[in-house]
C-alpha cells in the first residue's frame, strides 16, 4: 500500500476513534449519541468521497531539525532552501508551531502584560485593480471605541511573496495607522518564502487540478490561501488573547462589532467550536486562541486538498459541530468586487444588517440565554433586543399567553428592569399591556442544570407607550432573580418589536 493510502486510513482511523470517545462521553445520552455519532459518519464520508484526507506535505521544507536562528532570509529575499526559519516546530507538520516573531513583526508591539479579549487576523495581498485593506481597518477602528482597544489585536499578515512589495504596502499602511501601530491595537507582520513546502513553490504537478476540481491557476491560489492563514494563525495562537476572529481584507464591519461578538458567545447554551459572524466564505469565524495553532497545523496538512472555508468546516465536523452557529443579523459584509486572483467576485452577505440606533437605557444585562413563543420575523431573534450591541426583537402575530424569557446564567440581584417596545419611541408595534414576571432557581436541576422557579412573582403589568420601567426592585425582591418573563396580556392587531430590554444590578448585595 503506498504511503500516501496507509496516511489516509490512520488519519481516518484516528478522527474517528476520537470522536466516538466523545460521543459516548458520559454528560451525552443515548438519543445525541445517535444524532452525533450518524452526523459525524456523514461528515466523515463526505469529505473521503472528495479525497480530502491524502498526501502529507513533505517534511523537507519545514523540518524542526533545521531550524536556525541565523538562517539570512531578513530583508534579502532569499529562500533558504528546504527550510523554514520563521518556525520552530517539533517534528512538523505533527509538532506545534511557533512562529519567530522577530522577522514575523514588521511594525508593532507586542505587549506581552496585555491579555486582549481578541485576536482579529486579516490575510492581504496586494490587488491589481484595488485596494481594500484600508478601509477595512479604518472601518474595524472605527467601530470600536477607546475602552474597547486594549481588548483588540487586529493582525494584518502581508502575504505578497515579493519582499518590495511587502515593504512598500507595510510603509504605506504603518503610516496611515502609526497611532494605533504605536499603542498596540495594530500589528503587521510578514512570512519568509520558505515557510511554503516545496511541493507548492517548484513541483508544478502538485497544482494541478487535484480534488478542487478547478483550474492550476485557481487550484494554486486556494493552496496558497490556506498556506497563508496556516501561518496568521500560528503567529496569532501566541498572542495573549482569548479568542481569534479570522477576517479578509475587504469587509465592511458593523458598529458595535465587538459587543456583538461578546453578547453572542454570551447566549450560547451548548460548548461550541466555531461561531460565525459572516455567512460567506472564512469570513468572521470566530475560534478559542487555544485552538488555532491546532488549526494552523491542519490547514497547512491540508493545503492541497480543499479551500480553507472547506477546512474550517471539516474540522467544525471532526470536533463535533456539523451545523454553522451564525449570529443574524451578521456583524460582517464582504465588499470586494477584484479578488486577489485577478477576478470579479461580487457576492453579499443576506444577513448583514447596519442598526444605526443606539440603546437608550445601557443596562448591566449580564450573561443570559433570551427565548421566545412569539414568531420571529425574518432576523430579528429575541436575543436581539438583550444584548449591549444595537438591535432589536420583532415578534409575528403575538397571541395572550405568548412569552419572552430571559434566563440567566447564574442568578442576580436586581434593582430595575426596563421592557422598551416600538421603534423610535413611536406608537408602531408596541407593546400596551403585558405583565413582567421574576423568579429565583428552582432548588432541583432538570437534565443537569438549574432552571426557573415555577414560581414567579409579578413586578409590574403596567406599560407607558410602550414602556414598562420597574425602579427599586431590590426592596420588594428578596431573593435573587434567576428568570424574567414577560407575558402577553391579549391578542395583538399589530406586531411587536421590543427594541431593548434592560436589566440594572442590585450594588448592595
Amino acid at each position: 500500500m503506498e504511503t500516501g493510502n496507509i496516511l489516509k486510513v490512520v488519519v481516518i482511523a484516528a478522527l474517528f476513534l476520537l470522536n466516538v470517545f466523545l460521543i459516548f462521553d458520559s454528560n451525552t445520552n443515548g438519543s445525541q449519541c445517535s444524532h452525533k455519532k450518524q452526523a459525524l459518519m456523514s461528515a466523515l464520508r463526505a469529505f473521503q468521497e472528495k479525497s480530502v484526507i491524502a498526501r502529507p506535505p513533505e517534511k523537507s521544507s519545514i523540518a524542526g531539525d533545521e531550524y536556525e536562528e541565523d538562517d539570512d532570509i531578513y530583508g534579502s529575499g532569499q529562500t533558504a532552501p528546504d527550510r523554514c526559519s520563521s518556525l520552530k516546530p517539533l517534528g512538523c507538520p505533527y509538532g506545534k508551531f511557533k512562529v519567530k516573531k522577530k522577522y514575523a513583526l514588521m511594525y508593532g508591539h507586542i505587549l506581552e502584560k496585555r491579555k486582549a479579549f481578541i485576536t482579529i487576523g486579516i490575510p492581504t495581498i496586494k490587488r491589481i485593480k484595488a485596494n481594500y485593506i484600508e478601509a477595512t481597518i479604518t472601518k474595524l477602528i472605527r467601530h470600536l471605541t477607546p475602552d474597547d482597544y486594549p481588548e483588540v489585536v487586529i493582525v494584518v499578515f502581508l502575504a505578497d511573496f515579493d519582499p518590495e512589495i511587502r515593504s512598500e504596502r507595510a510603509e504605506s499602511l504603518s503610516h496611515t495607522f502609526s497611532k494605533y501601530i504605536e499603542m498596540g491595537l495594530l500589528q503587521i507582520i510578514q512570512s519568509p518564502r520558505s515557510f511554503y513546502p516545496n511541493a507548492f513553490l517548484y513541483n508544478s504537478k502538485e497544482n494541478e487540478g487535484g480534488s478542487f476540481n478547478k483550474s492550476k491557476k485557481l487550484t494554486r491560489w486556494h493552496q496558497k490561501q490556506s498556506l497563508d492563514y496556516s501561518y496568521l494563525m500560528a503567529y496569532c495562537s501566541h498572542l495573549s488573547a482569548k479568542y481569534y476572529l479570522q477576517l479578509d481584507d475587504d469587509v465592511d464591519t458593523a458598529p458595535h462589532y465587538l459587543a456583538a461578538i461578546k453578547d453572542f458567545i454570551n447566549q450560547q447554551a451548548r460548548s461550541w467550536v466555531s461561531l460565525d459572524f459572516c455567512e460567506l466564505g472564512s469570513i468572521g469565524k470566530l475560534y478559542l486562541v487555544s485552538e488555532i495553532n491546532l488549526i494552523a497545523k491542519f490547514a497547512y496538512f491540508m493545503y492541497r486538498e480543499q479551500p480553507i472555508d472547506a477546512l474550517f468546516r471539516f474540522y467544525n465536523s471532526i470536533n463535533m459541530q456539523i451545523e454553522s452557529r451564525l449570529r443574524t443579523p451578521s456583524v460582517f459584509q464582504h465588499v470586494g468586487y477584484y479578488s486577489s486572483n485577478n477576478k470579479t467576485q461580487d457576492v453579499k452577505d443576506k444577513y448583514f444588517e447596519i442598526i444605526e440606533t443606539e440603546r437608550e437605557y445601557r443596562g448591566d444585562n449580564p450573561p443570559a440565554i433570551v427565548t421566545s413563543t412569539m414568531k420571529v420575523f425574518k432576523q430579528h431573534t429575541p436575543e436581539l433586543c438583550y444584548g449591549k450591541s444595537p438591535g432589536y426583537f420583532w415578534a409575528a402575530n403575538p397571541q395572550k399567553g405568548d412569552t419572552l424569557l430571559i434566563k440567566f446564567h447564574v442568578e442576580h440581584r436586581i434593582k430595575r428592569l426596563v421592557v422598551a417596545t416600538g421603534m423610535d419611541k413611536s406608537k408602531k408595534d408596541i407593546l400596551p399591556s403585558a405583565e413582567i414576571r421574576v423568579s429565583g432557581t428552582a432548588a432541583q436541576k432538570v437534565n443537569g442544570e438549574y432552571v426557573c422557579h415555577k414560581n414567579f412573582v409579578t413586578v409590574t403589568s403596567e406599560f407607558i407607550d410602550g414602556v414598562a420601567d420597574c425602579n427599586d426592585l431590590d426592596r420588594p425582591l428578596d431573593f435573587p432573580v434567576k428568570c424574567i418573563k414577560v407575558i402577553i396580556s391579549e391578542n395583538q392587531n399589530s406586531w411587536i418589536i421590543f427594541r431593548e430590554i434592560a436589566v440594572f444590578l442590585s450594588r448592595n448585595h
